[in-house]
């Protein structure tokens, strides 16, 4: 199960409607609405098969002029369909189907500042640090969640989406990973630093989850192998019941540590590293510097020797 913002991401990503009440009827402003973005839409999938075939792509110069049109006119009448449409043109138009990110995210942040409807704003605001993430700006994403956070009218499943980006946007290569120190099934309490390592690795799974089932089976393999070359593991389970994890581990044969504190999604260590979905994995040097995240699938093993490889090099120089 995702965290409670976990829906709001989801429709975040989808074309937005106003959200308002039900109405009986549809208004002349939602019938506008939905002629226009249907047209737009079905453009926006022929361009991208022309781009995929390497044909000259659309110009959305027109659907631009014709949105923005129709902001001005419904923004006093009806503003929820306006800032709706200006949601719109910036995610599945500008960003989406152009690549003008940056500009996107600057019609986003108007929504966020203006729209007075707060999922909409929040919506809004989540799509934006989407895009920032991508970019991997944090000073925009910062400035992003300090507008938001201005709002007298803000959520708090939005603010927390915000402060996630936040921390993920922050669990990139080339940052240190947050300090964990995690209580394991064995009794003992391990860290993710100063281990003595060549290359840890940190692997968040719930063995309900196949996915993260066969994670676990890669990562144990790569364990057994490349162990005594410099490799540690710290899995971390996001499980609810002890017992059947235990179970579970003992069925795979897994044998590097595993921390288990059975509050699943509310999990610190969960928390602290913005994991949303599993499996989820951190890939860190010596020093507790990120070098990948991700890379749990069937490369994995490759990945490792890799960086184990280049590691040692450094370290010998």
């Amino acid at each position: 199960m995702l965290p409670s913002y976990g829906l709001m991401l989801v429709l975040a990503t989808l074309p937005l409607v106003p959200w308002t009440t039900v109405q009986e009827s549809v208004s002349a402003a939602e019938a506008e609405w939905q002629q226009l973005q249907e047209a737009v839409t079905l453009k926006i999938l022929r361009h991208k098969q022309k781009v995929a075939e390497g044909s000259p792509p659309e110009s959305f110069q027109g659907e631009i002029a014709s949105i923005g049109a129709y902001i001005r006119k419904h923004l006093d009448s009806d503003p929820d369909f306006a800032w709706s449409a200006k949601v719109f043109l910036a995610t599945q138009v500008l960003s989406d189907a152009l690549g003008r990110h940056r500009e996107a995210v600057q019609v986003l942040r108007e929504v966020v500042a203006k729209a007075e409807h707060p999922v909409l704003a929040g919506a809004a605001a989540v799509q934006a640090a989407q895009i920032l993430t991508t970019l991997e700006d944090e000073p925009g994403l910062r400035q992003l969640a300090e507008a938001y956070r201005r709002r007298e009218n803000r959520e708090a499943q939005f603010e927390q989406a915000l402060d996630d980006f936040l921390t993920r946007i922050q669990l990139r290569p080339g940052k240190p990973f947050p300090e964990l120190e995690l209580s394991c099934l064995d009794d003992t309490t391990k860290s993710c630093h100063q281990t003595g390592a060549v290359v840890m690795l940190v692997l968040f799974f719930n063995v309900e989850h196949d996915g993260s089932v066969a994670a676990l089976r890669r990562v144990q393999a790569a364990y057994a192998e490349l162990q005594e070359q410099g490799l540690a593991v710290r899995a971390i389970s996001l499980d609810p019941e002890v017992e059947a994890l235990r179970a579970r581990l003992a069925a795979e044969g897994v044998t590097f540590p595993v921390a288990f504190d059975g509050k699943g999604w509310e999990s610190p260590a969960a928390q602290r590293c913005a994991v949303t979905r599993l499996p989820a994995s951190f890939l860190l040097d010596a020093r507790g510097i990120i070098l990948h995240v991700g890379g749990h699938g069937a490369g994995l093993k490759e990945l490792l020797r890799l960086t184990l490889a280049q590691q040692s090099a450094e370290k010998e120089q």
